[in-house]
């Protein structure tokens, strides 16, 4: 199965070149990405986003390493936090790092279709995060969960491990 992404999580990836490298990085990342305008609420191709994501790491962090992954992971929780319908999402299913957690499938299928996740083995301070089809590098979605831990003042720890086609995030959380 495809996996699919709305519109305004694929247009981010300039906005946080114009904000971080300003006029000269944007005129990079233009002429490198052809500029196209993604309706909000549309779902697109995840490959639209694999590639502008691509594009906005070498030009903001200079690489496209685990850790710059990451990073535009955490970009996109607080993105997906502040935006109008993540406003309302997060209300609806978000009141404690718990029924995050719980909700993760349901908060993820707002802005993705198609992807496959699920929480396993959750008891206590651990979850497991389990994706079928992770179409990112491991790291981005690992940077993502890690910020919403910290969103509730908590400290998380990740171990990733991947099994064939599954890749699983193990947190841990104090």
């Amino acid at each position: 199965m495809s996996v699919f992404l709305r519109g305004f999580m694929i247009d981010n990836d300039r906005e946080k070149v114009a904000k971080v490298k300003g006029k000269v990085g944007l005129a990079e990342f233009d002429k490198r990405i052809e500029k196209k305008h993604y309706f909000p609420t549309k779902l697109y191709p995840i490959e639209e986003s694999l590639i502008r994501q691509k594009t906005a790491a070498e030009i903001i962090y200079g690489k496209t390493d685990a850790e710059a992954y990451r990073k535009l992971g955490i970009w996109d929780y607080k993105l997906m936090q502040d935006t109008q319908i993540g406003k309302v999402i997060f209300k609806l299913f978000s009141s404690t790092l718990e029924k995050t957690i719980e909700n993760f499938k349901k908060l993820m299928e707002t802005f993705y279709t198609g992807l496959n996740c699920d929480i396993e083995n959750m008891q206590g301070n651990k979850a497991d995060f389990v994706f079928g089809n992770d179409p990112y590098p491991e790291t981005y979605f690992q940077g993502l969960i890690e910020e919403g831990v910290r969103s509730f003042q908590k400290i998380p720890q990740i171990k990733i491990e991947q099994i064939g086609v599954k890749r699983i995030f193990h947190l841990t959380w104090e």
